[in-house]
C-alpha cells in the first residue's frame, strides 16, 4: 500500500546504513537529478517506488 501524498504528513529522520559503492552511486543519481542532499534522493526514489506502475 503506497503512502498517502499528504501535506499534513510529518517528517522523520532516519540513519542508514549502506555500502560505499552504494553511496557513490547515490551521490551520481543526486547530483544527476540536481538535488541537493542524500535524504532527498532518498525520499524522491521511495516515492517513485510507492508509486503504482503503469505497466500492469
Amino acid at each position: 500500500m503506497p503512502p498517502d501524498d499528504s501535506s499534513d504528513d510529518p517528517y522523520v529522520q532516519v540513519t542508514l546504513e549502506l555500502r560505499q559503492s552504494t553511496l557513490v552511486w547515490l551521490d551520481g543519481l543526486r547530483e544527476e537529478w540536481g538535488l541537493r542532499s542524500r535524504g532527498a534522493l532518498v525520499s524522491r526514489l521511495l516515492d517513485e517506488l510507492a508509486q503504482p506502475s503503469s505497466d500492469a
